[in-house]
């Protein structure tokens, strides 16, 4: 059986939680390098507060679940996601939710008696979350893209779109160089970024001050840990392109690009840096690129998978 509490800090780099996760079969999204400056940085700046409900076994005191939640000044709880996390998950010990049935009920008891919104979660993680909080999950009105990747280079596209790829390659004239970025070198290719991306997309996460330094904070910590790789495209010396994702087993998650589309918008910078960057992954024997939510028709003409998200709520 289980004592839930709950706490506005809790530090993920303790070796509780990672003996927790190494046996919990969560995702990148919940990896200390993505919830340590996620919870640092995008609260205060949002106005809301943390909320960590902490699971613990009531005779051995070994922490067997842990849910980043966040709490609106409303009273409203939802999962961590502030626009930036794409897999909502649990983190629990396997079959810890299972044997305590009235753990619903002490997670409504430890959050208060207001509304709590999950999502997005995958399919895969859905009967989890459905067994902790007693209710059914609804499907999200869009979805998540993955590539499976099946090793070396070139081998991840049609060739159609390879040799496309190849005569656009020849317009830059100098011959492209993808570069894994480390030190502070992070924070002038998001800086680059940011300038190539502003008045693109509406409520884009780099445009604020504290997603710029969220998202350098995780490639920061996340390329020490081999947890986090940015990106460079060079073409003759000069950066075409910025992509920056997250390892997580041997998926690669992809989660910014920005590209010089004024500069060389027809030789599809976007296109060469995720050749490029899947190419490499595929290398170091990953088995898939995921482009992770949303449904851009770019995804669906790659040959990407599409695969249904969902999302639970409990009434206050």
């Amino acid at each position: 059986m289980m004592q839930l509490s709950a706490r506005g800090s809790f530090d993920f780099a303790s070796a509780e939680y990672l003996d927790l996760l190494a046996t919990a079969g969560a995702t990148a999204f919940q990896h200390p390098c993505w919830l340590q400056p996620f919870y640092r940085r995008l609260p205060p700046a949002n106005r809301v507060e943390p909320l960590i409900v902490l699971g613990h076994d009531r005779e051995t005191g070994r922490l067997d679940l842990v849910l980043p939640l966040v709490r609106h000044a409303d009273g409203s709880v939802e999962y961590a996601f502030l626009g930036v996390t794409d897999y909502a998950c649990v983190v629990a010990r396997p079959g810890a939710i299972a044997a305590d049935p009235g753990l619903a009920a002490k997670l409504r008891e430890t959050i208060g008696p207001h509304p709590l919104s999950v999502g997005p979660v995958r399919a895969e993680h859905a009967p989890q979350w459905r067994e902790l909080l007693g209710v059914a999950p609804a499907r999200l009105s869009f979805h998540a893209h993955a590539l499976p990747i099946a090793g070396g280079a070139g081998s991840h596209f049609s060739s159609r779109r390879l040799g496309d790829l190849r005569r656009k390659r020849r317009q830059l004239a100098s011959p492209l160089e993808l570069k894994s970025l480390t030190g502070p070198v992070v924070r002038e290719a998001f800086l680059q970024a940011q300038s190539w991306r502003r008045g693109l997309f509406s409520d884009d996460p780099l445009q604020t001050g504290h997603g710029l330094d969220f998202y350098i904070d995780v490639a920061n910590g996340g390329a020490r840990h081999g947890f986090a790789d940015t990106f460079s495209l060079s073409a003759g010396g000069r950066a075409i392109a910025v992509l920056f994702g997250l390892r997580d087993g041997r998926s690669f998650r992809y989660l910014v690009l920005a590209c010089d589309y004024k500069a060389c918008g027809p030789s599809s910078p976007g296109l060469q840096v995720f050749d490029a960057a899947i190419a490499h992954w595929a290398s170091l024997g990953g088995e898939e690129f995921d482009f992770t939510i949303g449904d851009e028709p770019y995804k669906g003409e790659l040959g990407c998978v599409a695969a249904p998200m969902y999302g639970f709520k409990l009434a206050g």
